[in-house]
């Protein structure tokens, strides 16, 4: 479910959310009292995927394990990025994922090597949760944000 209104573009790029940032977040990924946020990086399409079922239980790449822990397929928070995307988002960066079938928000917890495959450098790679939360069935096409710490 999207939250809030759509967000517009500033005349620097930027795409600004018109929610009221006095407003909660209306997710179910974050804090139950997250403040919405006023002001958002600038957006990259790409398309997400799942790690499947066969990754339960597996550590995730980022370290230290005791912060990023353990693969769970039913943690909606839970992304890996390509290698193209290590520098933009390191470990630890909350992102916003908005697809087809709804809007979460993640944390970069793993790394996929296996994303930049065949020249598709722009995968995101999501727990099956969070691929259910935005996709629904089947890879999907979604806009992913960087959230503003």
């Amino acid at each position: 479910m999207p939250i809030g209104k759509p967000a517009t573009a500033s005349p620097a790029g930027w795409a600004v959310s018109t929610t009221d940032s006095s407003a909660p977040f209306d997710d179910d990924s974050g804090p139950e009292h997250e403040e919405a946020i006023s002001l958002i990086l600038p957006t990259v399409s790409m398309r997400a995927t799942t790690y499947g079922a066969a990754y339960q239980g597996q550590p995730l790449g980022c370290f230290p394990r005791e912060v990023y822990g353990y693969y769970d397929l039913h943690d909606p928070t839970i992304a890996a990025v390509s290698p193209s995307q290590y520098a933009q988002w390191p470990c630890g960066t909350r992102l916003r994922i908005e697809g087809p079938a709804g809007a979460i928000s993640v944390v970069r917890k793993d790394s996929c090597p296996g994303c930049d495959k065949h020249g598709l450098p722009h995968l995101i790679d999501l727990s099956l949760a969070g691929h259910a939360a935005v996709c629904g069935r089947g890879t999907c096409e979604v806009q992913v944000t960087r959230i503003a710490e």
